[in-house]
């Protein structure tokens, strides 16, 4: 579970955030100061957070140098995309490319499970005006090894082959579909419909298929996110890159201004 900001901040004040093994490169070299140090430090810690007291840099000893080397071990929140994404920014060794303390409020691992599927389902709005040889389709479907993962081709062989999405899903899911020819079952486009009517039509499903996702949002969410873990965070850089200025999407990619 991941912990609340307050949670987050009431730790890097405890811990110290300016204190050895907690400081941003350009701090320890003595460079030029802004607040991007204190983000620098919130990164650190809300990595201590998540994994329960571990530290992205490693052991006390070697923790100063590894920051001055960019040595930043990320692999204890691999199973969290939404984490490796925001570390990796807070993380980083230039100041200039880390988020500001705004950016990180709105960033898709603080969402909760009804702000996610309505992402996935306004983004599968977006895509399915697309022609498939348009650049934003061009870039989700090169994604599509990381969204729904690779087998080998043949039991001995090296070459890797796309899984199918609809190998994740339950069979009863899938016979419940009016028209199976209307989904390409290689296609990160089409995994965004299909969880999109899912959801539209959640209500008009069998109940054994209701009892088979999981209650709205929260069991929902975590049917399609176990088996897609990356999804989310692939879309949305997809929809960042391409979509961040449009009206639909600022609620996700705009910090609001009260």
């Amino acid at each position: 579970m991941i912990p609340p900001v307050s949670h987050i901040l009431l730790v890097a004040s405890l811990q110290g955030c300016g204190t050895s093994g907690w400081q941003a490169p350009e701090l320890l070299l003595h460079g030029r100061q802004t607040r991007a140090i204190d983000v620098f430090s919130l990164g650190c810690v809300l990595f201590y957070c998540i994994t329960g007291g571990k530290h992205p840099f490693g052991d006390p000893h070697e923790r100063d140098t590894n920051i001055l080397k960019d040595k930043v071990k990320l692999f204890l929140v691999k199973h969290i995309p939404e984490a490796v994404d925001l570390l990796d920014h807070l993380l980083g060794k230039k100041a200039e490319s880390r988020p500001k303390a705004s950016e990180v409020l709105i960033h898709p691992m603080f969402w909760d499970s009804d702000k996610r599927l309505s992402f996935l389902r306004d983004a599968s709005d977006r895509v399915q005006q697309e022609d498939f040889g348009s650049a934003i389709l061009k870039e989700l479907e090169r994604r599509a090894p990381r969204v729904l993962g690779t087998k080998p081709a043949s039991k001995r062989g090296k070459n890797m082959v796309l899984l199918n999405w609809d190998e994740k899903i339950d069979p009863s899911l899938l016979n419940d579909i009016d028209n199976p020819r209307w989904y390409y079952y290689d296609r990160v486009r089409d995994l965004l419909r299909f969880i999109r009517n899912k959801k539209n039509h959640f209500f008009d499903l069998p109940h054994e298929i209701q009892d088979t996702l999981g209650s709205v949002p929260e069991g929902f969410d975590g049917y399609f996110r176990s088996r897609f873990p990356k999804l989310l965070m692939e879309v949305y850089k997809v929809l960042h890159k391409y979509c961040s200025a449009e009206e639909w999407f600022k609620n996700y990619f705009k910090v609001s201004v009260v």
